[in-house]
């Protein structure tokens, strides 16, 4: 595995803890939009990811988002937690991880304009195939 594609994966694992984290915070702010903007917001990540650099930083998308949400919905040492077991809170937790993994499924050929105008953020390039682009 390449430096670039850990990167890519740790990034991803950022990405899913920040936008579960905010999410999860906003979700209950105003209903119902507070709801709706944190699952627009995750599945636009999850597209995003997808689209920019493949299916696994996804995975690892999918990962840092579950954690994130989890941690605070277990509540606090006060017993304070962010998702209620509530509609909005089931809503917020399982339809999002659904939608989320359902960007998986989509059909690749709906990227093929990104990966025609970023190919290296989908395949590596060879040191030497590299340094002949430099101009």
């Amino acid at each position: 595995m390449t430096p670039h594609r850990i990167l890519h994966l740790l990034a991803a694992l950022a990405v899913g803890v920040t936008v579960g984290a905010l999410g999860t915070f906003g979700h209950r702010s105003l209903v119902p939009w507070g709801l709706v903007l944190g699952i627009v917001a995750s599945v636009a990540a999850a597209v995003w990811l997808r689209a920019t650099f493949g299916p696994v930083p996804v995975m690892a998308y999918v990962v840092g988002w579950v954690v994130a949400v989890q941690v605070l919905a277990a509540g606090g040492p006060g017993g304070d937690a962010q998702v209620v077991a509530d509609t909005t809170g089931y809503v917020w937790v399982y339809g999002t991880v659904l939608l989320v993994i359902a960007t998986l499924w989509l059909p690749r050929s709906w990227f093929a304009d990104v990966e025609a105008r970023w190919p290296r953020a989908r395949r590596e390039v060879p040191a030497a195939a590299d340094d002949q682009n430099v101009g």
